[in-house]
């Protein structure tokens, strides 16, 4: 409800002079166009969390990891009955594990590692 008595306003129960109104006008054409600024700006360059590098050393990590799941497979025996030495051969219990944690390394590297423009 707006009810206009002299140089004051009464707006849902609140009096505004027209100096105050006039300064909230003014103050939400500056947020509006503050907005439309930001939208632009965010619209030519798109905010990602890491860098090109970043992306590409967390999947060398990822793709580490991989490997070092395949080097652990195997091994096994397709009758139950039979013990295959195989399960605790040097590469399922030395090799596979380093290169598994070699790519948690690299990608924990790629997440801590800072940018150039920070």
């Amino acid at each position: 409800m707006i009810c206009i008595k002299g140089r004051e306003e009464i707006i849902d129960g609140e009096i505004i002079d027209n100096r105050r109104r006039d300064n909230r006008r003014r103050d939400n054409r500056l947020i509006d166009n503050r907005l439309i600024d930001m939208m632009k700006n965010n619209e030519q360059k798109p905010d990602f969390l890491f860098e090109k590098v970043n992306y590409k050393t967390l999947l060398i990590g990822i793709a580490v990891i991989v490997v070092g799941f395949i080097l652990m497979s195997g091994g096994g025996s397709d009758n139950p009955k039979v013990w295959n030495d195989d399960v605790f051969n040097f590469r399922r219990i030395r090799i596979a594990p380093t290169v598994v944690l070699i790519g948690f390394g690299i990608t924990i590297f790629s997440i801590f590692k800072k940018s150039k423009s920070e």
